[in-house]
């Protein structure tokens, strides 16, 4: 018999352009759109998960939501690719997406420094491959493979696309 799991709902916000235009004020006006914050508030949750595709939401989103007593599980969106050395058209097709969840605040200080590997990117976009995710992976994170941009979709739905995962340090969540 199972119990009863609270659902957590997940938001990316207008730091990842182009995928949201959820604010993360502490509330939503007229002159803004709504906020992951006001929504959180008005639905009396207490623990929501961000996911975005730079750390410029954070801060504010820290400061907001505690003042509102709501707590959050902060995620990184990060391109990964086969080498991240590769800076070609072939490496583009290597390609996809993990996201990166930070379970607690070294969580948080170890997703920095998975993210801040990326700086290097390919056609201004940040990046990192399978080796540095291994390598800077912690018992602080989780890697959840997403269903839309991940290896398995890229794979499956693009042609001559070729994304190999490798999952030595690491058990992901599908």
């Amino acid at each position: 018999m199972s119990t009863f799991q609270p659902v957590i709902p997940i938001f990316s916000t207008d730091h990842s352009v182009g995928d949201s235009i959820l604010t993360v004020n502490k509330e939503s006006t007229t002159k803004y759109p709504i906020s992951v914050l006001a929504i959180a508030k008005t639905h009396k949750l207490k623990k929501i998960v961000v996911v975005d595709s730079n750390f410029s939401s954070f801060w504010q989103l820290y400061r907001n939501a505690k003042d509102l007593e709501v707590d959050f599980i902060y995620g990184q969106k990060i391109r990964i690719c086969a080498d991240i050395n590769q800076k070609d058209e072939n490496s583009i097709k290597t390609e996809s997406n993990v996201i990166v969840i930070a379970k607690n605040s070294e969580g948080y200080s170890d997703l920095i420094q998975l993210y801040s590997q990326g700086r290097h990117g390919f056609y201004y976009v940040p990046r990192i491959d399978w080796n540095i995710l291994n390598k800077f992976y912690t018992e602080n994170l989780i890697i959840l493979i997403p269903f839309y941009s991940s290896f398995l979709a890229y794979n499956t739905l693009r042609l001559n696309y070729c994304a190999n995962p490798s999952f030595s340090s690491f058990t992901p969540v599908f």
